[in-house]
C-alpha cells in the first residue's frame, strides 16, 4: 500500500514538472516551501531581523538611559533623585519590575531589558554575520586551492586544516581576552576582534567540505573541456568550480550563524566575548549567575536565553530545509 501511494505521489509529480517547465532555482524554492519546519524557521528568523534591527527605531527608549529611584531605608518610601539629600542615607534601587514602560522590567543597571534585548541581538546577529563572512572568505578560496591543485599544496593546504582542528578554541580566547584587557582595548573594537579570530578559527570545516567537492568537479568533462580550451586557472576555478559547490556554501554558512551565534553567547556568558556596555544575548544571560536574580528577576535572563534558543534552532531548520531542497537524496 505505502509503495502503491509513493509510486503515485511519483506520478503526480512527474506529470506535473511535464505540465511546467521549472527552473533549478524554482524547483528549489519549491522543495524549500514543501518543509514546514523550514518555513516557520524563516518566519522566526524574520522576526528575529525586524525585532532587533527595526524595534529600536520604533521604540521610545534609547539605549544607554536608565530608571533609577531611591529608597528611604527606614519607610520604605521611593524618593525623587532631587529630593535625597533630606536623608542622611539612602539606598539606590532599579525598576526591576515589569511595567508598561518597561514591558520586561530593567536591569541591575536600570536599563530597559526589551532595549537591550534589541541591541543584544543586533549584536549576535552581526557577529554571525561577520564570522560567516571572514571564514567562507578564506575556507573556499584555500579549499578551492587545495582541491584543484591536489599534490604538495593540497597536502599543504590540508596538513593547516588539521593544526586549525585541534586549537583549543574557549582556551584560546581566554588567553586572547585576557591579553585584551592588559592592553586596555575598548570594548568597542573588542568585538572587532572576536569576530576576525572566530572567522580565521572556523574555516578549517569549509575548506575541507569544499576541497572534496572540487576534487571530484574537476574530473567532469565540462572541465576537462575547459582545459582544452586553455582558459586560464583562476577562471576555472571561481567561474566553473565555485558556483557549482554554491549550494553546499550556501547550507554550510545558514548552519554555522546558528552555531556561531551559540559559540558568542558562550563566551559572553563566561566574559570573554561581548563586553558591557555593549549588550548581547550571552552576556545579558550572564546575569543569572547572581542567586537573587536567577529566583527572582526571571525577566532579565529568560527573554535572551529564549532568543538564543529560538535563533539558533531557527538556522538549523532553514540549513536542513536548503540542504534537502539542494539535494533530495540527502532527504532522511
Amino acid at each position: 500500500m505505502d509503495d502503491l501511494l509513493k509510486r503515485n505521489a511519483q506520478g503526480e509529480e512527474e506529470l506535473e514538472m511535464n505540465q511546467v517547465i521549472l527552473s533549478p532555482t524554482q524547483l528549489v524554492m519549491k522543495r524549500f516551501a514543501r518543509n514546514k519546519l523550514a518555513i516557520m524557521g524563516l518566519c522566526v528568523l524574520l522576526f528575529m531581523t525586524l525585532f532587533c534591527f527595526l524595534g529600536p527605531v520604533i521604540s521610545p527608549l534609547r539605549y544607554g538611559e536608565t530608571e533609577l529611584f531611591y529608597i528611604d531605608p527606614d519607610t520604605g518610601e521611593e524618593i525623587r533623585m532631587s529630593e535625597k539629600d533630606r536623608l542622611s542615607t539612602a539606598i539606590l534601587y532599579t525598576k526591576g519590575e515589569m511595567s508598561v514602560r518597561h514591558p520586561l522590567g530593567t536591569d541591575k543597571g536600570g536599563m530597559d531589558m526589551l532595549t537591550r534585548l534589541m541591541y543584544g541581538g543586533r549584536v549576535s546577529l552581526l557577529v554571525g554575520l561577520c564570522v560567516v563572512f571572514v571564514e567562507l572568505l578564506i575556507g573556499v578560496t584555500l579549499g578551492g586551492i587545495a582541491g584543484y591543485y591536489g599534490g604538495k599544496i593540497d597536502m599543504l593546504i590540508m596538513r593547516l586544516v588539521e593544526i586549525f582542528y585541534s586549537v583549543p578554541f574557549i582556551p584560546l580566547m581566554l588567553i586572547l581576552s585576557s591579553i585584551m584587557i592588559s592592553l586596555k582595548i575598548s570594548p568597542q573594537y573588542k568585538i572587532y576582534y572576536i569576530m576576525f579570530v572566530m572567522g580565521v578559527l572556523y574555516w578549517a570545516s569549509v575548506a575541507r567540505m569544499i576541497r572534496g567537492n572540487i576534487l571530484s568537479l574537476r574530473e567532469m568533462e565540462y572541465m576537462q573541456a575547459a582545459e582544452a580550451m586553455g582558459i586560464r586557472t583562476s577562471r576555472k576555478i571561481f567561474r566553473h568550480l565555485i558556483p557549482n559547490v554554491m549550494p553546499i556554501i550556501i547550507v554550510m554558512a545558514t548552519m554555522d550563524l546558528g552555531a556561531i551565534i551559540l559559540t558568542e553567547s558562550t563566551m559572553s556568558f563566561l566574559g570573554v566575548g561581548v563586553a558591557a556596555p555593549y549588550a548581547s544575548w550571552g552576556n545579558m544571560v550572564q546575569a543569572v549567575t547572581d542567586k537573587t536574580v536567577m529566583e527572582n528577576y526571571l525577566n532579565i535572563w529568560v527573554p535572551p536565553g529564549l532568543c538564543i534558543l529560538l535563533t539558533v534552532l531557527a538556522f538549523n531548520f532553514v540549513g536542513d530545509g536548503l540542504r534537502d531542497a539542494f539535494d533530495p537524496k540527502m532527504k532522511r
